[in-house]
């Protein structure tokens, strides 16, 4: 760990202002929500056993969360269940458990034709990699991500979906993508044989795996299949508590950040520019930040349940995100928050397309069609657009700036700067 050449006193002071900075502007969106909450009634919000009412505006959190406690956890003992037994009496059955598990539980949350959209999707994906072509991996596999958005809404029309149930298969058709191309390209690599019907079904375990499934993060397939074919082990107490401590640490913030929507009216205010536009520059500051701030704490307890399911199960799960608030660098952000898409991205796009001759020119080319991917994997909205074009301005002038101070040109120039100062 690197020490600060600051002296105590003066870090001490700078966390007293920044603390102080983020909770005088949060009391001030707490303000301005209670003015908004009496001027605004509808959709927006519910009623609570305590009188203060909760805001529902921000669809994933206000969708995941019901799902997850309520629709998924029971299937979650299931599949922890009988895929333990599985693994201690025919390892090699594993795959198939998995398989069978997650069809049974699409089957009966969402229906038949879910459950074969997605089994044809992997199909789909089997047939280019017989091909045994990583290019052919990425020219076949983007129209389909972006033909199946529209496969996905014309189901939902068709068969009288909800709207719930309509979010979590667009979610979960993103993540379908991610783990059918991280198959292929990790068996291309790793095998000299064209795939067979056995790797189709280790294949459709892999990609039917409940506990990340419908809200992720995304498992590399090299990472998952070191474990995948494990044999069983007995469970100690400190992988039964370990488990315990995990899901109670994650649980704790879901109850938290759940809280935080008594209070902060953020996600509805967004959504009524006109009173945005008459709040001040503490309230303003004070919303972005809170914004952001439960953003991360959604995917936390996502990923966090998720992931504790998956270490349980011996796999290597991907870190949940790092707060924001310890955050400074567009890089930083993009290598912490979402480990595992992050990786997918380095593995698969950007090493690949920067090749053995690193220099600016290839790096910033392969930035740019990575955040295209991007702005495809997240929707082709403009406010993604914004979102992943700022994202990449953000990271092309971090590199730039880091460029141009690793430069002897600047290095020399700085050098004779602080001579100069200690002269004068």
């Amino acid at each position: 760990m690197v020490r600060s050449k600051l002296s105590p006193y003066e870090i001490y002071g700078y966390f007293l202002i920044w603390t102080f900075g983020i909770f005088y502007s949060l009391y001030n969106v707490y303000l301005a929500g209670d003015l908004f909450d009496h001027s605004y009634s509808g959709d927006d919000f519910s009623n609570s056993w305590f009188g203060r009412k909760k805001d529902i505006t921000d669809y994933e959190w206000a969708n995941f969360i019901p799902f997850i406690l309520y629709s998924l956890s029971p299937w979650i003992l299931i599949h922890l269940a009988v895929t333990e037994f599985v693994r201690w009496t025919l390892v090699e059955a594993v795959p198939v458990c998995y398989l069978l598990i997650t069809s049974l539980f699409i089957l009966s949350r969402f229906g038949l034709i879910v459950e074969i959209y997605f089994f044809c999707q992997v199909i789909f994906y089997f047939f280019i990699l017989r091909l045994s072509s990583r290019i052919l991996i990425w020219i076949f596999g983007i129209p389909l991500l972006l033909v199946s958005s529209f496969v996905i809404q014309e189901i939902s029309d068709r068969y009288k979906i909800s709207n719930e149930s309509y979010l979590l298969m667009v979610v979960s058709n993103g993540w379908m993508h991610l783990r059918c191309s991280s198959f292929c390209f990790d068996f291309i690599k790793n095998s000299k044989q064209k795939a067979n019907w056995k790797d189709l079904i280790t294949m459709l375990g892999y990609c039917f795996y409940l506990p990340v499934f419908f809200i992720g993060p995304i498992i590399l397939y090299e990472d998952f299949s070191k474990a995948m074919m494990l044999p069983f082990e007995k469970w100690s107490w400190k992988r039964v508590l370990d488990l315990f401590i995990n899901l109670s640490r994650f649980l704790f913030w879901l109850v938290v950040t759940d809280f935080s929507l008594y209070f902060f009216y953020a996600h509805a205010l967004q959504y009524h520019i006109q009173e945005v536009e008459r709040l001040g520059l503490w309230t303003l500051n004070g919303l972005g930040y809170f914004l952001g701030q439960f953003f991360c704490n959604k995917y936390i307890v996502l990923y966090g349940l998720a992931g504790t399911i998956a270490k349980a199960e011996r796999y290597y799960a991907p870190p949940t995100p790092k707060c924001i608030a310890r955050i400074h660098l567009y890089s930083e952000t993009w290598r912490t928050f979402d480990v595992g898409y992050y990786s997918f991205l380095l593995k698969y796009m950007y090493i690949p397309l920067c090749g053995e001759k690193r220099n600016m020119t290839r790096k910033l080319s392969a930035s740019f069609l990575c955040f295209c991917f991007v702005f495809i994997w997240h929707g082709m909205e403009i406010s993604v657009f914004i979102w992943s074009l700022l994202n990449f301005i953000g990271i092309t002038l971090e590199a730039v700036g880091r460029s141009v101070a690793n430069s002897e040109l600047y290095k020399s120039l700085q050098k004779k700067n602080i001579k100069s100062n200690k002269h004068s």
